[in-house]
């Protein structure tokens, strides 16, 4: 098998929003990528790379991964255009093509243009959308309204006063970016957001806001056409549906909070298996991750089958990895990433640390034990 590369590159939703090969990512965000770079480590296959900012996490990369048994070696960018390997990003763009091949990595290793333009077009929410169609179509548990694309401000502003308290979401966006709780959306804040948004990606998906139990998610890896279910991932976000932690356990620990809130979901997995063979693997290799909820409809728990699908891996990948091949049996907690403008001068005990600490630190993941 030849080797692979691993590497994270978080800005990537960023990226695809774009378009193109000269996104520049933010401070805070190539910040994070370099803090968090060894992210990839704990999801690689055995016997891979994982490109490290520098020398010294190499180093810690190298010593972390003899300390667990994951064969995992660092490497620097300087280090690319000397192996001959298979490149596996976080997620794919322009951008990210772009920036491998100024470091030498060889072309005949790396996607084709067009290629990477069908990611991009798979990445569209529209694609969210048929999803939730195709599941509704293969399955009769009880599931929420499928959304709507609008492509006018009057169609979005009907939507959002008709539905208070409904979502709406920018085509190419990700991980609770680009997202507007339409609470008031009468006011000239929430116009100037849509005919902006508009403007830019052309049209805006218009969701029901749902009293919402609980946020998972079902991880899936694309190879040669075909869905293979990986694990779930189970996680907090916040009251604009941004991403706050994950928990981390078994793949059963996972599934046992779910079934609690709704018993039928293992019923879902090879409808979405379906889903995705129909709609994404012909034109996608790599992992991916489909964002659901459950929420009291009235009395009943129904479920939101396809909140939407993260073309990349996430953070619910790594914390369904960590639970099920790291953590010690019937060992569970909780996953963060946090910043600190000052750093962090001390470990705290009880923690696994996911990434390494050094004095220009500023952003940590780690699993806090229960």
């Amino acid at each position: 098998m030849q080797q692979r590369i691993y590497l994270f590159n978080p800005d990537n939703d960023l990226a695809l929003a774009h378009g193109g090969g000269h996104y520049i990512a933010p401070p805070f965000a190539q910040k994070m990528q370099s803090d968090l770079c060894t992210l990839p480590m704990w999801y690689a296959i055995a016997g891979s790379m994982v490109l490290a900012e520098n020398r010294r996490m190499c180093e810690w990369i190298d010593s972390t991964s003899a300390r667990w048994g994951l064969s995992i070696k660092g490497i620097t960018h300087d280090q690319l255009a000397n192996i001959d390997a298979s490149i596996h990003p976080w997620g794919w763009s322009g951008t990210i093509k772009k920036r491998l091949v100024k470091a030498g990595v060889k072309a005949h290793l790396l996607p084709s243009d067009s290629a990477l333009a069908h990611v991009r077009n798979l990445a569209h929410r529209t694609n969210s959308i048929a999803m939730h169609k195709f599941i509704q179509d293969h399955t009769t548990l009880p599931l929420s309204p499928s959304p709507i694309e609008c492509r006018s401000f009057e169609e979005v502003s009907a939507f959002a006063i008709a539905h208070p308290g409904s979502y709406i979401k920018m085509p190419w966006s990700g991980s609770g970016q680009g997202v507007y709780h339409a609470i008031e959306p009468e006011t000239i804040e929430f116009e100037r957001w849509c005919k902006g948004a508009l403007k830019r990606q052309g049209s805006l998906l218009c969701e029901v806001g749902l009293n919402r139990i609980l946020d998972f998610a079902l991880e899936f890896k694309c190879s040669n056409g075909n869905a293979e279910f990986v694990g779930y991932s189970v996680f907090e976000s916040d009251f604009h549906s941004q991403y706050n932690a994950g928990i981390v356990g078994s793949k059963q620990y996972l599934l046992s909070i779910i079934e609690n809130e709704f018993p039928s979901i293992s019923e879902i997995i090879p409808v979405v298996s379906q889903a995705i063979n129909s709609i994404y693997a012909s034109h996608y290799e790599g992992y991916l991750g489909v964002d659901m909820l459950l929420y009291d409809d009235g009395g009943e728990i129904k479920l939101d089958p396809c909140v939407e699908v993260n073309l990349r891996a996430t953070m619910g990948l790594v914390t369904c990895m960590v639970g099920e091949h790291i953590l010690p049996e019937g060992t569970t907690g909780k996953f963060k990433i946090e910043y600190s403008k000052s750093g962090f001068p001390e470990l705290k005990e009880n923690r696994l640390y996911l990434t390494p600490i050094f004095d220009d630190t500023q952003y940590c993941a780690y699993v806090e034990l229960d």
